[in-house]
């Protein structure tokens, strides 16, 4: 991937230095100073209070925060991957390179996940604190970031399937979060009407819910039941992100044209 052309141009388009090296030096040193505080007092708090208790709790809020970046930063990440290089006319000239669809479109995707890596990596030794302080399986810390992996596949998937999708970027970020919100609030309308809802039980309609699947990682990733929301709900996810990218790949020379 490092070597790929697309990838290194996205980096340095997107992540290139805009202000002066001071600038930067007092940006950087001062995130630097925010997070070395936020591990201090966090850090602080979980090892002067019950451990156990405050544990499970930093794991809980670990956990919901980390969901909340996802699915409400996601969708922008990857919305104007597509739609901006037509809106700037340069479109043309990448697909007209000797480079693959698969390496186009990979690049970008790949370029684009970086941000949410670096949250997730950011969150990750706090995570393994209060693993050991909380009296928490080992298992959840593998499972609950193969679960963060794949949803943030998806959503960026998604986001850039919709800049594929639309003709601007105004509605690719558009459609983005409206697929989102169907994930959250009408997966949620969808089952109050279910006969399901009647007998006390959920359909798999539910477990698409990021909410549902947040309640499956805190209660707790070992049992059946929520061992079957996260198995279906990342199995169905994983599935549309490989149609998705399978349609954009398959329709390459339609896309050219448009």
């Amino acid at each position: 991937m490092f070597d790929n052309p697309v990838f290194i141009k996205e980096i340095k388009s997107k992540y290139r230095a805009r202000q002066s090296n001071l600038t930067l030096f007092a940006i950087g040193s001062l995130i630097l100073l925010l997070i070395i505080w936020f591990y201090f007092e966090a850090l602080r708090y979980l090892l002067f209070a019950s451990p156990v208790i405050t544990g499970k709790e930093g794991w809980a809020w670990s956990v919901v925060i980390q969901t909340m970046i996802l699915w409400l930063v996601g969708p922008a990440l990857a919305s104007n991957a597509i739609s901006q290089e037509r809106e700037q006319q340069t479109w043309e000239m990448l697909t007209f390179t000797l480079l693959s669809p698969r390496e186009i479109v990979l690049g970008k995707l790949a370029a684009r996940s970086l941000p949410l890596l670096f949250v997730l990596l950011a969150f990750f030794p706090f995570m393994a604190v209060c693993l050991s302080l909380g009296d928490i399986p080992f298992h959840w810390l593998p499972v609950t970031y193969l679960v963060f992996g794949n949803c943030s596949l998806f959503i960026l998937t998604l986001s850039l399937f919709m800049s594929w999708a639309a003709g601007k970027t105004a509605t690719a970020i558009a459609l983005s979060y409206l697929a989102v919100a169907y994930l959250v609030i009408g997966t949620l309308l969808i089952e109050s009407v279910l006969p399901a809802m009647a007998r006390g039980s959920e359909s798999p309609n539910l477990w698409l819910n990021p909410i549902r699947i947040t309640m499956a990682l805190l209660e707790a990733p070992g049992n059946s039941y929520n061992t079957s929301v996260l198995l279906f709900s990342q199995t169905a996810f994983l599935v549309l992100t490989m149609l998705m990218l399978f349609t954009m790949l398959r329709r390459w020379d339609r896309w050219k044209r448009d």
